[in-house]
């Protein structure tokens, strides 16, 4: 009774995994875009000031 249960899953887990691979590649490709974008922000915005100080050093 329980294997019957986990095919049942698998199967079920399978159908969304398709769903999924059918739904439009564009869609995906922005969310990583948005995902890098948003990184790279967080990185600029948390360097920034590490950056700032070191180029007011630098230009003395």
């Amino acid at each position: 009774k329980m294997e019957d249960d986990s095919e049942l899953d698998l199967k079920d887990y399978l159908g969304k995994k398709v769903i999924l691979s059918k739904s439009p590649h564009i869609l995906l490709n922005l969310l990583k875009a948005t995902l890098i974008w948003v990184f790279a922000l967080t990185i600029i915005w948390l360097f920034y000031p590490l950056i700032r100080f070191w180029f007011e050093n630098f230009m003395r």
